[in-house]
């Protein structure tokens, strides 16, 4: 039995939110590049705003087109044009995921958008969920990963910006049980596991039909049925591990029609959503300026392109990034096969991250992202080395004790990295380097420098990479090197 104090909650919280309702937030329909005569409804946004997945029931086959008549749900895409500031024609996605004998509906995207789960539903009425990952510029063949056991309603769900897990809209078995919100585990192709409803107060109305994952990983908004039989949208933060009783956000984005499908961009700065309220029929809205009405983000929205540092070719590279606060991994990415681009959301509150990037024949890439406790974007456009004698990278996670040569904890992670680096290329031989400043100045400490390089061989040796893979380099002792403190390490031989 759901509990009742939702709905004295969800009136209480509609009379509080009122006095919102005078803040500026504009609502306006996406225009006639986006919405039709027909339905329009499920809008997917990568974490940066500039592409807009949502499904719709326009004419899809040339008949269908010839006619104008409404088809099934098909899958279309639209990107967001930054010199004229609009939203560019939709485009239907290929037949391989837009299959002409089923109902085609997108309802979860990860963060960088190149992960994408949707809903297929035959003529028989039977429903399955698929994924296909986007490779380079084209959809791959959609995998059947799983009916969770509940696929009835399936059609909402949202992947956490660590691509771990997949909250979605489910229904059990269970005679008389309603929609709820379901969690599980997230494989990096998109199979599913470990499903379990959503506990805490989160799961207290009589239905939900939408939800969506903020990349700042602490906010979560939901469609759900309220007193007045028709869904508004909610939201709920997370508290330590539990998320709090939902509350109705303000007018004007809740109307007394059905609102639901929220979808946010990262920065906060708007969102989309599927509502009937101008005649009836399902359309998308962009709603703007809502500082008033959503909870500020503390997030990193880090994004660029990885190339070769010689040719400026794009270059698909797996991104490893790591707390180094809690010395834990927070995800694995890619960047575009063809583009190069990446795109990772990175909840702030303070931390620092490591980014180890990895490609096939390169160097071992390092990066240290400092947060803040409010919402930033940083931009790195990244060149890799190729692996050949002469290259040179740093290691900008290895840190010391200060005027001393033991490693920090937090080195660990990079530590890490760099023997996995050299154990898959075993034929590499390197020539490592520790520069240390004499406080206050940018003359080279050679003393603690050589000392500090002797204590990181060491390190690597003992992990099980050969000591005759690695040389130190001498450093002139008053050798000025522009306050660049950093560890380097040489491509001698391949």
């Amino acid at each position: 039995m759901k509990i009742t104090s939702f709905l004295f909650c969800s009136l209480f919280c509609w009379k509080a939110n009122f006095l919102l309702s005078q803040s500026p937030i504009s609502i306006n329909p996406l225009g006639f590049s986006i919405n039709t005569e027909f339905t329009e409804t499920h809008p997917l946004l990568t974490a940066d705003g500039k592409t807009l997945y949502f499904s719709s029931t326009r004419p899809f086959t040339p008949a269908e087109q010839k006619r104008n008549v409404e088809s099934r749900a098909n899958i279309y895409r639209c990107l967001f044009n930054e010199d004229s500031q609009a939203w560019e024609e939709a485009q239907a996605l290929p037949e391989v995921i837009n299959d002409t004998e089923s109902n085609n509906t997108a309802f979860a995207l990860s963060n960088d958008g190149q992960l994408m789960l949707f809903y297929r539903k035959d003529s028989q009425g039977k429903g399955n969920v698929y994924a296909t990952k986007l490779i380079g510029n084209s959809w791959g063949v959609p995998m059947l990963i799983s009916d969770f056991g509940i696929a009835a309603h399936s059609v909402s769900g949202s992947i956490s910006s660590d691509n771990k897990t997949f909250y979605f809209i489910g229904k059990s078995e269970l005679n008389g049980d309603s929609t709820d919100i379901w969690t599980g585990k997230i494989t990096e192709n998109g199979s599913v596991y470990d499903i379990s409803r959503m506990k805490d107060a989160i799961n207290s109305a009589d239905e939900v039909t939408s939800v969506f994952l903020h990349p700042d990983g602490k906010t979560l908004y939901l469609s759900a049925s309220t007193f007045s039989d028709n869904f508004d949208v909610f939201s709920s933060q997370l508290d330590s591990t539990k998320w709090k009783s939902p509350i109705r956000i303000s007018e004007p984005i809740n109307s007394s029609s059905f609102d639901r499908d929220f979808t946010m961009a990262a920065n906060g700065q708007f969102a989309i959503f599927a509502s009937n309220r101008n005649n009836g029929q399902f359309d998308l809205f962009v709603a703007k300026d809502l500082a008033k009405a959503v909870t500020p983000s503390s997030l990193t929205l880090l994004n660029g392109l990885i190339k070769d540092a010689e040719s400026g070719q794009p270059i698909q590279a797996q991104m490893n990034v790591s707390s180094l606060m809690s010395q834990s991994t927070f995800g694995t990415f890619y960047s575009n096969k063809a583009s190069g681009k990446y795109l990772i959301s990175l909840p702030s509150h303070g931390k620092n991250y490591a980014l180890n990037i990895l490609a096939q024949n390169y160097l071992l890439h390092s990066e240290n992202i400092k947060c803040t406790n409010s919402f930033n974007e940083l931009e790195k456009i990244i060149s890799l080395q190729k692996i050949k004698i002469g290259n040179s990278a740093s290691l900008n996670n290895i840190k010391f004790e200060e005027k001393d040569t033991q490693i920090l904890p937090e080195s660990a992670i990079e530590i890490n990295q760099f023997y996995l680096f050299m154990l898959n290329n075993p034929t590499l031989k390197i020539e490592l380097s520790v520069v240390s400043l004499i406080p206050n100045s940018s003359i080279l400490d050679k003393q603690l420098s050589m000392k500090r390089a002797v204590e990181l061989k060491n390190q690597l040796v003992r992990l099980g990479i050969s000591k005759k893979r690695i040389k130190l380099i001498k450093i002139p002792k008053h050798a000025k090197i522009g306050g660049n403190e950093g560890i380097h390490y040489l491509i001698v031989r391949v």
